[in-house]
């Protein structure tokens, strides 16, 4: 096993060294390492085959890279769109935070007191909400159509 691993190591340093030897090469190299002329043919010809498929993949690789970056950081480039951009999403956290909040207050007063708003909604306070199915915040599958979001000022 050790004398083939050997082997293995010398034709590679061989044939990186000299990617295509000649046919004199190939058959002082099968008699240095007791190979039939064939069998160090062979091995060229696997490592060939290797170093091309390696290639091909190496390409392969590079290729998706490209295509990743163009995707993902289109304006990676320019300093002031990538600014616009973590501004509008910072914009949009905080609009997004408020919101859950402001919800969140909602639940918890109906949680505390279920019967002050139903208390408001039979005095009619709450007549822009009234609704059978409970407050609608537009939440609901079916009426909420804005592609903008939410709207819950109330």
């Amino acid at each position: 096993m050790k004398k083939n691993k050997f082997i293995n190591i010398l034709l590679n340093k061989v044939f990186n060294q000299m990617p295509n030897p000649g046919n004199h090469m190939i058959e002082e190299l099968s008699e240095e390492l007791g190979l039939d002329a064939a069998q160090a043919q062979k091995d060229m010809v696997d490592h060939e085959i290797i170093h091309l498929e390696n290639n091909r993949l190496h390409s392969e690789n590079l290729q998706m890279y490209y295509e990743l970056t163009k995707q993902f950081c289109a304006t990676c480039n320019n300093y002031e769109q990538q600014q616009k951009v973590l501004q509008d999403l910072q914009n949009e956290n905080t609009k997004l935070r408020e919101e859950v909040t402001l919800i969140s207050n909602m639940v918890n007063h109906l949680k505390e007191d279920p019967e002050k708003y139903l208390l408001l909604l039979k005095q009619n306070h709450l007549h822009h909400y009234n609704d059978s199915n409970g407050l609608d915040l537009e939440l609901r599958l079916g009426y909420y159509d804005d592609p903008n979001g939410l709207d819950l000022e109330l």
